[in-house]
């Protein structure tokens, strides 16, 4: 649409963003980048960078946003339905982020560099919807649940490391312990139990509390 006596035009985009192009300098005056158009799922601050904090949503995207500023920095595409959860890895110089997802899918994207807004790896392990995936901060393995009531450890590359947990309900959430010292994985189930399990080897996962 034109404006300012034909010498600007509003434009708005499918990612919900608003600008005001000047036609006479080739330039943006101004740029507004609104954030998801959906429910928002997940956010978690990145691992190595706390002003930096990743949103995924029902829209199927992730947003990057500038704490600092207040402002969405990057819109990532996993392309893979709803994203559920997100997580960083705490690896310096690792580009990726990972999103569980609707369609199955644990999907990889590189969130900056110059490969930023690619998908990295898709990893198709669980046969229904992904709840969650979470990141390990001490080991550089990832342990993902969903509706298939499972619950799977795995590498980036998804080949050196790749273990089933099996629940007796569809898993929602999981997290890896914080605790310096402690290798152990939390997994909360459909059936109101919390599991706890010792993935100091984390090819053989071994049960260690039920809560």
């Amino acid at each position: 649409r034109e404006m300012g006596g034909g010498d600007k035009v509003l434009t708005s985009a499918v990612d919900g963003s608003v600008g005001v192009y000047n036609l006479k300098l080739k330039r943006w005056d101004h740029v507004m980048v609104l954030g998801h158009c959906e429910t928002i799922f997940a956010c978690e601050f990145k691992a190595l960078d706390k002003d930096v904090l990743a949103t995924g949503s029902f829209d199927g995207t992730i947003k990057l946003w500038n704490v600092n500023k207040m402002e969405a920095i990057d819109t990532l595409k996993p392309a893979a339905g709803v994203v559920y959860s997100v997580a960083w890895p705490n690896t310096p110089g690792d580009t990726r982020i990972a999103c569980s997802t609707s369609h199955g899918k644990v999907v990889f994207m590189h969130a900056s560099g110059p490969k930023k807004g690619s998908v990295a790896a898709l990893v198709s392990n669980h046969t229904g919807l992904v709840y969650k995936v979470a990141w390990s901060s001490k080991m550089d393995i990832l342990a993902s649940v969903g509706q298939d009531e499972a619950c799977w450890l795995f590498t980036p590359d998804n080949t050196t490391l790749k273990v089933k947990i099996k629940h007796p309900a569809p898993v929602f959430g999981v997290e890896f312990s914080q605790v310096e010292g402690e290798r152990l994985l939390a997994t909360a189930c459909e059936d109101a139990v919390v599991r706890i399990y010792d993935v100091e080897r984390p090819e053989l996962p071994r049960p260690v509390a039920e809560l």
